[in-house]
């Protein structure tokens, strides 16, 4: 999940649910092992896409628009 995921999300495919495990880990670790305000960030920003989706810049959006027809 830690290679996979961010792979997807820079494409994004699953947006969603690729944010979701990084969202985990990123807690995992502020939480454990270190505490640095840059999980938060990251925490953040996995809590959007996981909101809200990838929106009009990526991939799934495509995907659907062009097989939804």
């Amino acid at each position: 999940a830690e290679l996979l995921c961010p792979i997807a999300l820079l494409l994004g495919l699953a947006t969603r649910y690729a944010a979701i495990p990084l969202l985990i880990m990123s807690a995992v670790i502020e939480f454990t092992v270190f505490q640095h305000q840059q999980h938060f960030f990251w925490m953040a920003a996995c809590f959007y896409l996981i909101i809200h989706g990838g929106d009009k810049i990526s991939a799934d959006y495509f995907l659907n628009k062009k097989f939804k027809k």
